[in-house]
């Protein structure tokens, strides 16, 4: 037998034996080069780039953890902060801890977590696409892993939150599988460790929440699951983490709740699937083999399995609620979170046999109850109730849902402040249950369609300040899409195509606006006193988000949708030709690269209608050719997070965006070849033989790896280091404002570290000229303009300096600096009157912070003969700051100079005063009064 196995073993084909290890090489080799680069853009965010400003946690080392998860990913002096990251934050403080501040290092985990990632890929696919021919996975890697695309996560070492969190989401995937019906889990920790996968992805990267649908969509493909009802339920945490950007909490606070919410929508799927009986039954088993006494005393074989299940509820609810009450009688608000989530577990316990249906329930009102206390948009309510509604709808007929839907509807009518959206979800919910025949539904909930459009275009036309194009345009795409569903689904499958029809359904009642007067009355702050009790504070932060400038996005959460719209086309062009042909690739973007524009200039409307079409036809396509439709629905759902509609992304777009929708274009590509190949796609036997292959598919495949490994070889060079990357792209964003004074600033940096002189000139000239690229690109950049001023200071362009300081003063009067640039220029060039009027230019709430300036001013006024203003300027200043003594010298000069002595020492000993150690002003006392004498 061993021999047979071992003859076995050898007849293997080494590429099938191997092909992990041959996946890893292949991405290590590739990006190899990459190890020997310096630190570059953005990764001061993460680790200490330059010694003389350590990073304020990870320079810390190990001992920083415990401070990392209670404070925000980037904050500044200036008050500013964002995000919340601590899982790559703690690797950088480990990794700081055992090698210092060493790039190198850095480069090479980046490296090695990639190569993992690639062969964690590889398992993943082999797995979900086992019904298919294994050639697929492997090409669908081989090109992900050389896609050019990848170079700035890869050779940022800033980026390895993003190689971290598609690690713990494909981890997590693998885990997922465990719950499904083709995977029923024998082991206890099956339950706890996916979870904690999913957790690990979105403390790593917030945005790893877009992870959540597209890895439940891989999860269904070879299992009977409902897809919709595992989509649309995951597809709401992804729409819940869009609104919540404008609650008041701080992102550490919202990623917390997001991480529950996560948690309890994985939980209830895991419950629907998991047999109780098959886990106690296990139990009972095992205990039988402990021999003696102890068996009997500790279970008794004739107890009802259903007993077992509910004590072992009741002492894991009872321990959680003891947990968290001792948390919160140590004043850990996360224990008031925690008591929270312990209510969960009661409702299983209300009814054994329903514990799906009251689980779901209580997430259900919990939901409810959460976006209310955090003040989001009322328009989630809706999508929240929508899951619940697909959740059950095999149960529409059950007394219970009956009682639970009621109660849902009543709280969404409760808190939600248009009463017309509460309105036609009841509706939905009373034509379900009286009419359980589908094809009755289909047709009614059509007619919900049709009544609900009618009351959009009334509302559109007379209450909102929509245009009769827009108006005609939303209605005409929105009853496009309700009729082709039905056409294309109707005969089909009638069960989606009602779900489908509610879907629009909920959409066009919550795009429908009702004037006030038409509302009879509006409860939303009339609510019961406890659902007005403030949640508790996760994490406390006086900080506020970096606001994003014009040059970084041209849009903001208040801009018109028709804008938002206009940059998604412009921002979904670029993505798409970047996936397809990955060059030139550049550092950044931003305006003018992208510009505000409507989405009715030009092709932007076909853009979106496209991608839209993209997504729905995706989703049908899942119905017949599974790779298709989950490739599209990959990229899709990879890209909504950056089109910039739902928040602005600063830059607008970048190439580690794609990092994710990637994911979809390999797989579909190499589901291309296979077909364009005419090899059998569900050949699932095949042995990798490379003798078997069409020689067209191995030149093909040996063609596009070559060529995208020669551009990601080569574009791992330009991330050297920040210049040599600015260098190399700039020649294809002079139209970036935001590029060019990037370049010019770090040009300006690096020449005080040059010590040729010519090639210090030459930088500084460079500097210039792009910072001049950027005020010409964006004639409002006030950094640019400022720091053009400076430059031109440096290079003894005076007069160009003392212009531009004036006129990025005149930008930003809020920003005394450049008044006072452009006044010492002035002093310097003798023109003293000048300099007087910049000085007087300066808001006085800024001169009481800054000693400096009435000295300046008061020197400036003595230059120019006006020695009353200067001595008043002195002893204003004088009176701000009682121990500077340096306003008591000036006035005693000034009094010196007019053959005032006495004066002149009155004031030099109040000077002496506050400082004793000067032994000159001693000296020039003693001189003056003897010369008195």
């Amino acid at each position: 037998m061993a021999t047979k196995q071992k003859t076995k073993q050898k007849q293997e084909p080494w590429l099938h034996r191997y092909r992990y290890w041959i996946v890893f090489a292949f991405a290590f080799l590739l990006y190899a080069n990459t190890i020997p680069n310096d630190y570059c853009m953005d990764d001061e965010l993460v680790t200490t780039t330059d010694p003389n400003y350590p990073h304020r946690l990870t320079s810390k080392g190990i001992s920083a953890i415990p401070q990392i998860f209670k404070e925000p990913y980037y904050k500044d002096d200036q008050g500013y902060a964002y995000d919340y990251r601590p899982i790559v934050l703690v690797t950088f403080a480990i990794e700081h801890s055992l090698f210092g501040n060493n790039p190198h290092v850095s480069h090479l985990i980046n490296v090695l977590l990639y190569a993992l990632l690639c062969a964690l890929f590889l398992r993943v696919l082999s797995e979900l696409l086992r019904d298919y021919n294994p050639l697929i996975p492997f090409i669908a890697t081989l090109i992900y892993a050389a896609h050019p695309i990848h170079t700035e996560v890869v050779a940022s070492i800033k980026n390895r939150d993003e190689i971290l969190a598609f690690i713990f989401s494909m981890a997590w995937l693998i885990g997922l599988t465990k719950f499904l019906p083709e995977y029923r889990p024998r082991l206890f920790w099956h339950w706890w460790v996916p979870p904690l996968l999913l957790v690990l992805a979105i403390l790593t990267k917030s945005t790893s929440i877009v992870s959540l649908p597209i890895c439940l969509l891989l999860a269904t493909m070879y299992t009977n699951v409902l897809k919709l009802n595992i989509f649309v339920t995951s597809i709401f945490v992804v729409l819940l983490f869009f609104t919540i950007q404008t609650s008041n909490y701080s992102s550490a606070t919202v990623i917390i709740y997001l991480i529950g919410i996560c948690a309890f929508i994985y939980s209830s799927h895991a419950i629907q699937y998991f047999h109780f009986n098959q886990l106690f039954y296990l139990i009972k088993s095992r205990l039988k083999e402990v021999k003696g006494a102890y068996q009997n005393n500790f279970i008794n074989t004739n107890t009802p399995v259903v007993s077992l299940q509910l004590t072992s509820q009741l002492l894991i609810t009872t321990l959680i609620l003891l947990i968290g009450g001792v948390l919160v009688v140590f004043n850990c608000s996360i224990g008031s979170t925690i008591i929270y989530c312990s209510l969960f577990l009661i409702g299983p316990m209300l009814s054994p046999q329903n514990s799906s249906y009251w689980f779901k329930c209580l997430i259900y009102w919990w939901l409810i109850y959460w976006t209310y206390t955090m003040n989001v948009n009322p328009d989630v309510y809706g999508f929240i109730t929508f899951a619940f509604i697909v959740s059950f709808e095999n149960k529409l007929n059950s007394v219970w849902y009956k009682i639970g839907a009621v109660v849902g509807v009543f709280l969404l009518f409760l808190l939600t402040d248009s009463w017309p959206r509460a309105a036609a979800l009841n509706l939905i919910f009373i034509l379900n249950w009286q009419y359980p025949n589908p094809k009755i539904k289909i047709s009614i909930s059509a007619i919900v369609v049709f009544i609900s459009l009618v009351a959009n275009i009334v509302s559109i036309v007379y209450v909102s300040s929509f245009t009769i194009k827009e108006t005609i345009v939303f209605c005409v795409n929105t009853i496009s899409i309700a009729l082709l569903i039905i056409f294309y689904l109707y005969k089909k499958d009638s069960k989606n195509v009602f779900i489908l029809l509610n879907i629009i359904v909920i959409l066009v009642s919550f795009t429908t606006v009702v004037p006030k007067f038409l509302s009879p009355f509006d409860l939303h702050h009339k609510t019961l006193s406890v659902l007005n009790a403030p949640l508790p504070t996760i994490l406390d932060s006086a900080s506020t988000d970096r606001p994003i400038l014009t040059v970084e996005s041209v849009t903001d959460a208040l801009s018109p949708m028709e804008n938002k719209l206009g940059t998604a086309a412009q921002v979904l062009t670029k993505y798409a030709k970047l996936l397809v042909i990955p060059y030139p690739m550049s550092f950044y973007y931003g305006y003018k690269i992208i510009e505000k524009k409507s989405v009715y200039d030009g092709l932007n409307m076909v853009v979106i209608a496209i991608y839209v079409l993209l997504g729905v036809g995706s989703f049908i396509m899942l119905r017949f050719n599974k790779i298709v439709g989950l490739s599209g629905m990959i990229i899709v759902i990879g890209l909504s997070i950056y089109t910039n509609v739902f928040a602005a992304a600063p830059g607008m777009m970048a190439d580690r965006f794609l990092f994710v929708p990637s994911l979809g274009f390999c797989i579909l590509l190499a589901y291309g070849l296979i077909k364009l190949f005419k090899i059998d796609e569900k050949n699932t036997t095949y042995n990798f033989d490379l003798n078997l292959l069409p020689t067209g598919l191995k030149y093909s495949v040996a063609g596009l790896l070559l060529v995208y490994s020669v551009l990601t070889f080569a574009r791992n060079t330009d991330w050297k280091d920040h210049l040599t990357l600015f260098a190399a792209d700039i020649g294809h964003l002079e139209n970036s404002a935001q590029a060019n004074n990037l370049y010019a600033v770090h040009l300006m940096k690096n020449s005080y570290k040059e010590t040729d002189p010519q090639k210090v000139q030459s930088m500084r000239l460079l500097a210039e000229q792009h910072f001049k690229q950027a005020i010409h690109v964006y004639p409002e950049f006030f950094n640019a303009q400022y720091d053009l001023a400076r430059t031109q200071s440096i290079l003894a362009k005076n007069e160009e300096a003392e212009h531009n300081f004036v006129v990025a003063a005149k930008m930003n009067p809020d920003f005394p600096t450049a008044w006072l640039g452009a006044a010492e220029i002035a002093m310097n060039s003798g023109r003293y009157s000048n300099a007087v009027e910049y000085f007087s230019y300066v808001p006085e709430k800024y001169r009481r912070d800054d000693a400096n300036y009435y000295l300046k001013f008061s020197y400036a006024l003595y230059l120019n003969k006006q020695i009353d203003s200067s001595l008043a300027i002195n002893k204003q200043g004088a009176t701000l700051f009682p121990q500077y003594p340096d306003f008591y010298l000036a006035i005693g000069q000034t009094f010196l100079s007019l053959s005032q002595s006495d004066s002149a020492i009155v004031y030099y000993e109040k000077a002496l005063t506050i400082n004793p150690a000067n032994t000159q002003l001693q000296q020039t006392i003693l001189q003056l009064r003897a010369n008195k004498k």
